[in-house]
């Protein structure tokens, strides 16, 4: 048998902010681990992941340069695509989502983004407009893929696409330094910072800005509907960089969004690394999306927890817990019982 690791088995705290919200008096207690099996390739540092129809799980990892396909239960079931440039391959991804039909989207290369069959052979390879790295993407149920990347030109981050043909449709979301209505920032300093994350709510496009962090939710088509200040009162001023010639040296804010996923309660999770006194640590906050209230806060992992998926009642965390990387499934839970 496949000796489990010794994890931690539950969030430090749990407080619930809002009681009348529509989620509730909620606790979340971890039922599952990705990545903690003897009997499985371990997880790189850097992972991002999506749960499918069916309750397939979709793992990118970062350091190995694969997708994996794990079971419901955790179970390793192979890979998906491989390193290279042809049909069915890929360079650098970082994101994957799955759209209603089960396809699968690999992105992260500045040019294409990869899209497979729900069995994993290869369908067919979407250009995109921009020459950033991707950092997000999701495909609605009308056919719609949003890709987020920094483009320079127009300073938007949401680009809009037909999952389908690959039809480039236009582009929306300010970036950071267009947001702050700032002329000043070096753009080598808004190249690398000029990321965030996207879901989908209803007929809605929600997106955070990693920093100053800010969860914004859009029509379809680019109209912005609300705006959420995610903990940005306690950003602290933005730390300067040192800039020497081409290359730059950055360090990070005291705060820094750490992913984001909106749940069937009509609730957006978001992730955020916090740095207080020179202790680093980081949180998971849950935002009502109707009335834009922050409902309830927990503590995460010591190292970071970055949010990669919510459905069905369960959370899907990314985070390092005794050293080891893994992708921790917590059920919500009512905690007032």
């Amino acid at each position: 048998m496949a000796k489990v690791l010794r994890l931690c088995l539950f969030l430090h705290a749990a407080l619930v902010l809002a009681p009348t919200t529509s989620i509730g008096a909620v606790g979340l207690e971890p039922i599952r681990y990705i990545g903690a099996t003897e009997n499985e390739p371990p997880l790189g540092i850097g992972v991002a992941a999506c749960v499918a129809k069916g309750q397939e799980i979709l793992v990118v990892d970062r350091q190995t340069i694969e997708v994996r396909r794990y079971s419901q239960d955790g179970r390793w079931l192979g890979n998906v695509g491989r390193l290279g440039e042809g049909p069915g391959e890929f360079q650098s991804p970082k994101v994957v989502c799955v759209d209603a039909s089960g396809r699968i989207y690999v992105g992260g290369h500045p040019s294409w983004v990869e899209v497979f069959e729900a069995d994993g052979t290869p369908s067919h390879r979407i250009q995109l407009v921009t020459q950033d790295s991707v950092s997000s993407i999701a495909v609605d149920s009308e056919g719609f893929l949003f890709v987020v990347s920094f483009d320079l030109t127009t300073e938007t981050m949401i680009h809009r696409y037909d999952a389908r043909t690959g039809d480039y449709l236009g582009s929306f979301g300010d970036s950071f330094a267009a947001a702050l209505g700032r002329e000043d920032v070096d753009v080598r300093v808004e190249q690398s910072l000029a990321s965030g994350v996207v879901d989908l709510w209803k007929d809605k496009v929600v997106y955070m800005q990693n920093w100053p962090q800010e969860i914004r939710v859009y029509t379809r088509d680019g109209a912005l509907v609300r705006t959420i200040e995610a903990r940005r009162d306690e950003a602290g001023p933005f730390p300067k960089p040192t800039l020497d010639g081409a290359s730059i040296e950055l360090r990070l804010p005291e705060t820094f969004g750490l992913g984001l996923a909106v749940s069937d309660e009509d609730v957006v999770w978001c992730g955020l690394y916090m740095k207080r006194g020179g202790t680093e640590s980081s949180v998971i906050d849950a935002y009502d999306l109707r009335s834009g209230d922050r409902v309830a806060s927990f503590a995460g992992a010591e190292q970071g927890s970055l949010v990669q998926d919510a459905t069905q009642g369960a959370l899907w965390v990314s985070e390092i817990r005794d050293n080891v990387p893994v992708i921790t499934e917590y059920r919500l839970t009512d905690s007032s019982r």
